[in-house]
C-alpha cells in the first residue's frame, strides 16, 4: 500500500507544499487533475501513455485560475514569466498543470497494465502529488533565484555608488572643488566652496589657484568677459558755490550717448568750494544705490572721487590716496591721486590742475598777506599786470611741463600693494593710469587766433560735434599734442579722438566763447588721457564734452574706457567691502525724496489739468 510506505510527516509536508502552490497559482488541485486524467484515459485504466501522447486539449484548460491576493499581481506575473512552461510529449503546453520528469518516470505503460483500476488510481494520485511537490519546489527555487539576482543587482549598484564616492574623496582638494563647481553650473552660477578648502587655507599666501577669492573662477562668475567700463569725468567748476550747483547732475553722470551705467566712476573736480560733502551727496543721489563712494581725495580746491559698483567692493584692495601741490602759494594747482587693485589689475587715477598766467598774482597776494611795504606791493602789482597781458606762451608751457614732471616723480604710490614695476615714474608702477584734469594747455599764438577759430567753429554744422577736418585744424597748434610729439610730457599715454568743440573759455551761463577784453582763444584745456602697461588691453569707447552744464567757464569732458581685468592673488590687503557709508545712506535718502517729490509734482500737474477741464 502506498500510504503505508509513505511516512506521515512526508505526506504532511507534501500536502502543505501543494496547498501553498495552489494558493500561489503554480499548480491546480490534485483532485481536479485526477478527474481530468480519468476523463482522458477512460474507465478501463489502460492506455495511459496514449492519453498522455494524444494531442487533446489542455487538461486544466477548463479550470479558472485562482485569484491572486491584492497587491501581488505584479509579483505573480513576474514569477510566471520566470517559470517556463513544460511541453508534454504530444506537443501541447500545460496551462495550469505541468507534469514534471518525476511523474513521467513513476507512471509507465507497464505499471498501468499490470495493476488494477484502484491501484492505478492510487498510483496516479500519488504521482500527481509528487509531481506537484516537485514542480512547487522548482517554482520556489526559481523564485529564490530571481530574488537573489535582484539582490545581487542592488548590491552591485550600491557598490558602484560607494566606489564613486570613495574615488571622489581621493581626488585632490583643488580638483574636487573644480569638479563640484562644474557639477553645480546647471543650478547655480556661483562656485561651491569645499569645506576642506576653507579649513586648510588661510587665503593669505598669495595663491594663484583658480578658485581663490580673487581667482579666475570668481572673476568669470562676476565679470564673464573680464572687461569693465571706466568713466573718467573732469570739470573745472570755477569756484561754484554749493547753493549754485545745478539742480540735476544727470547730464554729467549719464551723458546722452551712453546706454549703460559704467562700472567705475572717476570724478575729477577743480576749483571746488570747501563744501565738498554736498557735491558728493549729489553725485551719490544721481548715480543711485547700485554704486557706492569707494574713496575720495581732496587737495584744497581739487577733488577726486571714485564710485564703484556694489558688486566690486569685495574684490578690491585697500585704496591708497596721495596729493601734491605744485604751487605753494596757490591752493588750486597740484594733483590728487587714488590707486587700488581690482582682482589682479592695479589702477591709478590722477586729477590735476596745471599752471596758467598767475605767477606774479600769487606773489602779489603773498606779499599782501605778510604786509610788505607799499613800495614793494606796487612793484609786484606792476609785474603781474605786465605778465597778465603778455604773450610769453613759452614760459607758461615750460611751467606746465614742470608741473607734470613734479607729479610723476613725487607721488608716493602705491603704499599698501606691490607695484607691478619699480620705477621713479609713478605712472609705470600700475597696469592702468587714467589722468584727467584742467591741464591748461592752449593753442599757440601763430597757429590760430580768435578770429580764425571763430571762423572754423562757425563753419561746423553741429555745435556739439566737430568734423574730423575741423578738429584737426583746431588742434594743429595744441600745446599738449606738440609736447607729446616731442616726448616731453605724457609719454606712452593715449587719448581718444577729439570730435567736440573747445571746452574753454565760455561766458557763464552761455554757449558763447570769451567776450571779455582778453578775447581768449578757445582751447582744449580739459583732457582725459590713459596709459595701459599691456598695449591693446584698453580702448576708448566714448570721448566727448557736456554742453548742458553752463554754470562754469569750462565745459566738462568725459571718456569711457573699456579695460581688461585679470585674476589676482589672495595676498593683497582687501578692503573687505568698505565704502563711505554715510554718503551712501544720505544720498540714497535724498534720491528717494526727490523721486517722491517729482511724483507728487506730476500728480499735482495732472490734477490741475483735470480741474481746469
Amino acid at each position: 500500500d502506498v500510504e503505508d510506505e509513505t511516512p506521515r510527516s512526508s505526506r504532511q509536508r507534501r500536502s502543505g507544499l501543494s496547498r501553498l502552490a495552489e494558493k500561489r497559482g503554480l499548480i491546480a488541485s490534485p483532485t481536479a487533475s485526477n478527474a481530468s486524467l480519468r476523463s482522458v484515459g477512460g474507465t478501463s485504466g489502460c492506455g495511459g501513455d496514449e492519453a498522455l501522447k494524444s494531442p487533446g486539449t489542455n487538461p486544466g484548460a477548463g479550470l479558472p485560475p485562482p485569484a491572486p491576493k491584492a497587491g501581488g499581481s505584479r509579483l505573480l506575473s513576474r514569477r510566471k514569466e520566470q517559470q517556463p512552461a513544460v511541453e508534454d510529449e504530444g506537443g501541447t503546453t500545460g496551462g495550469v498543470v505541468r507534469l514534471g520528469s518525476s511523474m513521467k518516470r513513476s507512471i509507465s505503460s507497464q505499471d498501468l497494465a499490470s495493476t488494477s483500476e484502484s491501484q492505478a488510481d492510487m498510483l496516479m494520485s500519488t504521482a500527481v502529488t509528487s509531481a506537484a511537490a516537485d514542480d512547487n519546489s522548482l517554482g520556489l527555487d526559481r523564485l529564490n533565484d530571481w530574488d537573489n539576482s535582484g539582490s545581487s543587482r542592488l548590491g552591485r549598484l550600491q557598490q558602484r555608488r560607494f566606489q564613486s564616492s570613495t574615488s571622489l574623496a581621493n581626488v585632490p582638494t583643488d580638483t574636487r572643488g573644480s569638479m563640484s563647481s562644474l557639477a553645480s553650473n546647471a543650478s547655480s552660477t556661483m562656485r561651491k566652496i569645499p569645506v576642506s578648502d576653507v579649513r586648510n587655507r588661510t587665503f593669505l599666501h598669495g595663491s594663484l589657484s583658480a578658485n581663490g577669492l580673487l581667482g579666475a573662477d570668481q572673476l568669470d562668475a562676476l565679470i564673464a568677459d573680464r572687461r569693465v567700463d571706466i568713466m573718467a569725468v573732469t570739470w573745472n567748476m570755477a569756484g561754484l558755490d554749493s547753493k549754485s550747483y545745478p539742480r540735476s547732475l544727470e547730464s554729467l553722470l549719464f551723458p546722452p550717448d551712453q546706454e549703460h551705467v559704467p562700472d567705475v566712476y572717476a570724478l575729477c573736480f577743480q576749483e571746488v568750494t570747501p563744501d565738498i560733502k554736498e557735491l558728493l551727496l549729489r553725485c551719490q543721489a544721481t548715480i543711485g544705490p547700485n554704486h557706492v563712494l569707494f574713496e575720495f581725495c581732496r587737495n584744497k580746491a581739487l577733488l577726486l572721487a571714485i564710485f564703484l559698483r556694489r558688486d566690486l567692493i569685495w574684490f578690491v584692495s585697500v585704496p591708497d590716496t596721495s596729493f601734491l601741490s605744485t604751487r605753494v602759494a596757490m591752493a588750486t594747482k597740484g594733483c590728487a591721486a587714488i590707486c587700488f587693485t581690482l582682482f589682479g589689475t592695479s589702477m591709478l587715477f590722477i586729477s590735476s590742475h596745471f599752471k596758467r598766467k598767475i605767477l606774479y598774482f600769487c606773489l602779489f597776494v603773498y606779499l599782501l598777506i605778510v604786509r610788505i611795504r607799499t613800495r614793494h606791493l606796487l612793484i609786484y602789482a606792476h609785474m603781474y599786470l605786465v605778465h597778465l597781458y603778455s604773450t610769453d606762451d613759452d614760459a607758461n608751457f615750460e611751467k606746465r611741463i614742470h608741473d607734470y614732471q613734479k607729479i610723476i616723480t613725487r607721488l608716493d604710490l602705491p603704499k599698501f600693494t606691490k607695484p607691478v614695476r619699480k620705477s621713479n615714474d609713478v605712472t609705470e608702477r600700475f597696469d592702468y593710469v587714467i589722468w584727467s584734469g584742467d591741464l591748461n594747455f592752449r593753442v599757440r599764438t601763430g597757429y590760430g587766433d580768435r578770429q580764425r577759430v571763430d571762423r572754423v567753429l562757425t563753419a561746423s554744422t553741429s555745435p556739439a560735434e566737430v568734423p574730423p577736418d575741423v578738429a584737426d585744424a583746431l588742434t594743429a597748434g595744441d600745446e599738449l599734442k606738440m609736447a607729446q610729439a616731442e616726448g616731453k610730457i605724457f609719454q606712452n599715454f593715449l587719448e581718444g579722438d577729439i570730435r567736440f568743440p573747445p571746452t574753454y573759455k565760455f561766458d557763464i551761463n552761455s554757449d558763447v566763447y570769451d567776450t571779455s577784453n582778453k578775447q581768449r582763444v578757445p582751447s582744449y584745456t580739459d583732457r582725459v588721457l590713459y596709459r595701459c602697461r599691456r598695449p591693446g588691453t584698453a580702448t576708448v569707447t566714448a570721448y566727448n564734452s557736456i554742453r548742458e552744464l553752463r554754470c562754469s567757464d569750462h565745459r566738462p569732458v568725459y571718456a569711457v574706457i573699456n579695460a581688461t581685468i585679470r585674476p589676482g592673488v589672495d595676498s593683497i590687503p582687501l578692503a573687505h567691502g568698505r565704502f563711505r557709508h554715510d554718503i551712501y545712506v544720505e544720498g540714497t535718502r535724498r534720491r528717494a525724496t526727490q523721486l517722491d517729490l517729482s511724483g507728487l509734482d506730476a500728480r499735482d500737474k495732472a490734477s490741475q489739468v483735470c480741474s481746469v477741464m
